[in-house]
């Protein structure tokens, strides 16, 4: 809306206020001011809140139009800008700087109660405001989680019922007008409405001299109709509509509006969204469109002018070169590959080159196409281009005006032709091509959300997951896990599990669809739940190396041995207490600790030092002297005493150690490839199916012409289902599931996700140990009331059976009946002692579907080890690889098996049903917690195979990146992991910095005093890979997570509602769901008995009064 429509309406608002402004003079009396801070309607005097109120007469005698005006009238509120729009707000010293449109700060703006971004407020003041409520502290939380240190809540003037109005006009300099007015019109004696109209005008206040524009300059407008229905008996319908539109070019710190485009930074054809920086990797920016329609370019005439912008990494430009200067140039550029692969050639379509990289330099393209004609020697052709690839590549040529033939950019990323990885396949186009197709797409936070388009590296993306923060020695940054990137690998299982599900429901529907998977979601499985803390209102888990943090207590895992390491699970409790009690008498047996440390009561030691009844100083006594202890003996020797005296040692293994591990040879873990000469990790499961042997792998194009020479084939699916069905995938397999811990119940609870009635066995008697592991809700420790159990769990029914009486086992025979797939979790035999193992079922039912999945097996010399994830990590090498080249191993966080096991065990499953769907037979399957996670260091087996070489403790040290680390930030044990992927990003990171070496400390000084989220925003948007190192505040407030909807709210029967995390991935036509959290103990034995099994009323009571239920 121009300015002279905005002056006619503050004229005519104005002119309807004089002609019906009641003039008769009124009694001044003492007013009432009503506010809704409690979320109900109260007087001001009676609100027992922190709560300030400002009347919309307050406001105009205070001249109060925009927010920042606040923090001079109102006591204890600070205000600073923001990057982009909107406010940094802190309220009496509680602040959270929170950046971008999307993140969430501890203080919030809200309108009639509804939290919104501070940037509305920012552009356009208050509209029309009728108050303006304040609510400090933890009260803010009636209006949403996060809004823990208060509330700006203004509320909006309703309709008057009469005829009324105002108008208000401002003028300022440089431009400046700011136009407020409202009207009140009475439509009928039951409908009121109000209309409110708001504008600022300010032209820009900086010259750019190249292009003759002006920068900073404001044009936007809010309008808001409100209507008012009397429904009788005081019930008053409120309708609100409104606007703002925004039409300003701001600087840096202002509103930036961008589609993000991966190739030209910015789409310049989309107005796109505020606060959205441009993609870093678009280096021509969006300023290449107009060299690539004709528009006016910047002209760069010599070497040094070319040098100069590419030191600097700016700027685009358009060369006029024949054919043949351009077929020298890319050359020029191919013969530095792959060791220079940032300068890689990358071009737009229609440009096509075919090269040979084994040949020498100068002599590698075959032939040169632009749009199917060769490329002509004497022709001249417009190339616009990067100052960095000119200057390497075209030397002197000069720059003339005019439209490109042909764009080209160095390629970004790590040493992968840039030609095959801008390579756009249009995948919703395959698939409607064939519309059996799944397609699958791992990125590193997921397709869609605010951080789609962010560059990330592993190290990142464990940053990211939280995983990275939570591993490592308290007093140094977070490390990585060593030896094999992970945080990739954990997408790619999370790709194998959703794929066997997607296939799995395409042999029925025939329908393909896509399958969007979020690296960092993967990730978020190797934190154990822990970044749910926040959510919950638990307190935080931190990192300590070597150990585990109990409250204020560190429980050590990895103890010295004589050549080299072990874990210990030395804890406390009913499970484990005995465990620790058999460790003490052997320690003291050697001389290491006196009789009172032996006759400590391990079982009630944790009870007893919170009740104030044992010294926790006994606690590390005893650690010191298992320390002294087994620093005597070799990791045999102890693993030796393991086995006579049952206790929970693990030799912390190097990748030495597992290849030549007696147990895997027994279960031929490692298959020989003839042909080459060596052994590969082989099978992750074994079956009563008979698996593929391990082949030759292809060389590079070796079945092209077979593949090629049969286009006919189709998909072997049943003609797809239309309309395509959008039912969960596995509805209608039924579940009976035994499992207990981490490994197996988080594969269940996939199933159930997806659509699977899960029925889940569990004894009072014995109850999962989960349920006696934190983070509680609201910090109350109960076993119900866990929310790591409620997100293992989650969808899940629950019965509660004893299986000492013979009536629940007659139970348990009618259930193996109704179910497709029997899983369980025990030591081997543990269900052959119940007469429930794979022979005595599969004698009953013969197509049953049955996984046992434990740590080491359920064959070989180590099948009976018992133990946790923890114990399964150190046997795997993942400890003795975690940690600091002059430190003891710290291994990953906690029980780092028990977050790999679920995928395989997902994708053996639904392999299994498949089987069972085309053929009728039955599926055993045995999987080791402990093979399946090898392969998550193939590499490092088979440099320790091939090459002898063992994996060592690098710190955050990377083979592959010079700068690679992780660094401090302003705040306590605050991080950022910083990524320098290609030598661009190296050099953009020297610039930042002010030049010099890139030398850890040199980054970690520079680092050392940015806040944490503008530093991340920064190196994004220049094209380097960086992410805060995230805790549970930071990822449950991650706008990306947010997003992809990571963290529910779903009921649970205790807590009333607890949070689980979510899918690592999305289903295109078939999304997964989370019904309810974790059930309570027995919550639905009713509901399985009668409605599942078919049991009357009698049935049940006969049960009960046997006591076979709990």
């Amino acid at each position: 809306m121009d300015n002279f429509k905005r002056i006619a309406f503050a004229f005519l608002a104005t002119a309807v206020f004089t002609s019906f402004n009641d003039a008769t003079a009124q009694e001044v009396e003492v007013e009432e001011v009503v506010v809704t801070a409690t979320r109900r309607e109260e007087s001001l005097q009676d609100v027992a809140l922190s709560a300030q109120a400002l009347t919309s007469d307050d406001l105009d005698a205070q001249q109060v139009t925009e927010m920042y005006d606040l923090g001079e009238l109102t006591p204890g509120i600070t205000f600073s800008p923001a990057i982009g729009s909107g406010y940094f707000i802190g309220i009496r010293g509680s602040a959270t700087e929170a950046i971008g449109a999307s993140s969430v700060g501890s203080v919030q703006t809200a309108v009639n109660g509804h939290v919104i971004n501070s940037g509305a407020f920012a552009d356009m003041g208050f509209l029309d405001a009728e108050r303006i409520e304040i609510l400090a502290g933890p009260q803010g939380t009636l209006y949403g989680r996060n809004v823990t240190g208060g509330l700006i809540n203004v509320i909006s003037a309703r309709p008057t019922g009469d005829t009324s109005g105002y108008a208000k006009m401002q003028y300022g300099n440089l431009g400046q007008t700011r136009i407020s007015s409202a009207i009140n019109l009475p439509v009928t004696d039951k409908v009121a409405a109000r209309v409110a109209y708001s504008s600022y005008v300010q032209d820009g206040t900086v010259k750019n001299l190249n292009l003759d524009t002006d920068l900073d300059n404001r044009d936007a407008d809010a309008m808001r109709l409100s209507l008012d229905f009397d429904l009788s008996d005081g019930q008053v319908l409120q309708v609100t509509h409104e606007e703002h539109n925004f039409d300003d070019a701001r600087l840096n710190w202002a509103n930036r509006y961008c589609e993000r485009d991966s190739f030209l930074g910015c789409n310049p054809t989309v107005r796109g969204t505020p606060n959205t920086s441009a993609h870093p990797a678009g280096t021509l920016a969006a300023s290449a469109y107009g060299q690539m329609t004709g528009v006016d370019i910047l002209r760069v005439h010599d070497v040094n002018e070319i040098k100069q912008m590419a030191t600097h990494g700016a700027g685009v430009m358009v060369l006029e070169a024949t054919g043949a200067q351009l077929w020298g140039a890319l050359e020029r550029a191919l013969s530095r590959y792959p060791a220079y692969c940032d300068i890689f050639p990358h071009c737009s379509s229609g440009f096509q080159i075919w090269f040979d990289p084994s040949k020498p330099p100068g002599r590698r393209i075959g032939d040169v196409r632009l749009k199917g004609a060769l490329l002509q020697p004497r022709e001249l052709y417009r190339v616009c281009v990067t100052p960095r690839l000119a200057y390497h590549c075209f030397l002197g040529s000069d720059a003339p005006r005019g439209p490109a033939d042909v764009v080209m950019d160095a390629a970004d990323g790590p040493c992968l032709p840039a030609l095959l990885r801008n390579l756009f396949v249009d995948l919703e186009k395959l698939r409607t091509a064939n519309p059996s197709l799944l397609t699958v797409r791992l990125s590193p936070f997921g397709a869609t959300g605010p951080k789609k388009d962010w560059i990330a590296t592993d190290l990142t993306l464990l940053a990211s997951g939280g995983q990275l923060g939570l591993t490592g020695d308290p007093d140094r940054a977070p490390i990585q896990v060593g030896g094999v990137p992970q945080g990739w690998l954990h997408g790619a299982l999370e790709a194998a599990e959703a794929t066997a599900i997607a296939l799995f429901e395409r042999s029925t529907s025939g329908c393909g669809q896509h399958i969007d998977i979020s690296a960092q979601q993967a990730v978020t499985q190797c934190t154990q739940t822990m970044l749910i803390t926040s959510a919950v209102g638990a307190p935080p888990m931190a990192r300590a190396g070597g150990g585990i943090k109990a409250g204020e207590y560190i429980i050590r895992t990895v103890y010295p041995a004589l050549d080299g390491f072990v874990s210990i699970t030395f804890m406390f409790g009913e499970m484990l207490g005995p465990y620790s009690q058999r460790l003490m008498n052997w320690v003291h047996e050697e001389g290491f600790c006196d009789e009172s440390t032996r006759d400590q009561n391990w079982i009630d030691f944790f009870m007893m030092i919170f009740a104030g009844e044992a010294d926790p100083a006994d606690l590390y006594r005893a650690q010191d002297a298992i320390a002294a202890f087994t620093a005597t003996k070799t990791k045999e020797e102890l693993m030796a005493g393991n086995s006579e005296r049952r206790l929970l040692i693990a030799p912390v293994a190097t990748t030495q150690d597992i290849v030549e591990s007696e147990h895997l040879k027994a279960r031929e873990f490692f298959e020989e490839v003839p042909e080459l000469g060596h052994k590969f990790p082989g099978r992750f499961a074994r079956a009563t199916v008979a698996f593929k042997e391990l082949g030759l792998p292809p060389k590079l194009g070796q079945h092209t012409k077979e593949i090629l020479g049969d286009l006919t084939r189709t998909p072997s699916t049943p003609p797809p289902l239309d309309p395509a069905p959008t039912y969960k995938p596995l509805e209608g397999i039924k579940v009976l599931d035994f499992t207990w811990a981490i490994a197996a119940p988080m594969a269940t609870r996939s199933l159930a996700d997806h659509g699977a009635t899960v029925v889940r066995v569990e004894s009072e008697g014995r109850v999962d140990v989960i349920r006696n592991a934190g983070p509680f809700v609201n910090d109350e420790t109960h076993p119900d009331n866990t929310a790591q159990y409620h997100s293992a769990n989650a969808g899940k029914h629950m019965i509660s059976l004893d299986l000492s009486v013979d009536e629940a086992h007659t139970v348990i025979w009618d259930l193996i009946d109704w179910a497709d797939v029997v899983i369980e979790s025990f030591t081997p035999k543990a269900m052959a002692n119940w007469g429930l193992d794979y022979e005595s079922i599969k004698k009953r039912k013969p197509d049953i579907v049955m996984l046992s999945s434990c740590l080491m097996g359920q064959t070989g010399p180590m099948n009976m080890y018992p133990g946790f994830g923890n114990l399964a990590g150190a046997l795997s090498g993942f400890y003795e690889i975690t940690g600091w080249p002059d430190r003891p191993p710290s291994g990953p966080f906690l029980a780092y098996t028990d977050y790999t096991a679920p995928r395989f065990t997902v994708a053996a499953l639904v392999a299994a049903l498949d089987h069972r769907r085309r053929t009728g037979e039955g599926v055993y399957i045995d999987l080791s917690q402990h093979e399946s996670a090898l392969h998550l260091l193939g590499p490092a087996l088979l440099d320790q195979e091939v090459n002898g070489r063992t994996a060592q403790r690098l710190g955050n040290a990377s083979q592959r990146y010079a700068v690679h680390g992780v660094y401090p930030v302003q705040g306590d044990d605050k991080w950022i992991a910083v990524v320098c992927q290609n030598t661009e990003a190296e050099e953009n990171l020297s610039q930042l910095i002010g030049g010099g070496d890139l030398g850890d400390s040199t980054i970690a000084n520079w680092t050392a005093s940015q806040d944490r989220f503008e530093l991340q925003e920064l190196l994004q948007s220049h094209g380097i890979a960086a992410h805060i190192v995230s805790d549970s505040v930071d990822a449950v407030s991650d706008p990306q997570l947010i997003h992809r909807d990571h963290f529910r709210r779903v009921p649970q029967a205790y807590a009333g509602e607890t949070v689980v995390e979510g899918s690592h991935y999305q289903f295109s036509r078939t999304p997964s769901s989370v019904l309810w959290g974790g059930p309570p103990i027995g919550e639905h034995t009713f509901e399985v008995l009668s409605e599942m099994l078919g049991y009357d009323g009698d049935r049940i009571a006969n049960l009960a009064a046997v006591e076979a239920l709990y």
